[in-house]
């Protein structure tokens, strides 16, 4: 049972793995042709792909919930007063540019109050 669940998660990493490396130039290219030209299909296009990305490496980097975002899960951390993380403060840092306090805005309602 344990060896078969190992193969299933091997075969689960090499799939998406291989999935997200060859999906990555699309993307790019993708991000290109909207900034060119404003393209609406370019641009959902690159928001799904980006909001799933965002939820795959909050789960696996930050060990948030597969369905919250990371600037969600940074926010929960920021208003709970708790000692932040580094990957805390580099995300804080890096979504203050663009929008002040982005995370603790970002909160995700289905999140709201949950343990960290």
């Amino acid at each position: 049972m344990r060896l078969g669940k190992a193969c299933a998660a091997l075969l689960m990493l090499i799939v998406f793995g291989a999935g997200t490396v060859l999906a990555l130039p699309l993307v790019l290219i993708a991000i290109a042709v909207y900034a060119l030209t404003g393209s609406a299909w370019c641009e959902e296009y690159v928001g799904f792909r980006g909001k799933s990305f965002d939820q795959v490496c909050n789960a696996y980097w930050c060990g948030g919930h597969p369905k919250e975002t990371i600037s969600s899960h940074a926010g929960r951390w920021i208003a709970s007063g708790l000692p932040l993380p580094l990957w805390v403060r580099v995300v804080r840092a890096v979504t203050d540019v663009f929008e002040r306090d982005h995370c603790v805005k970002a909160i995700e309602e289905p999140f709201r109050g949950l343990p960290l």
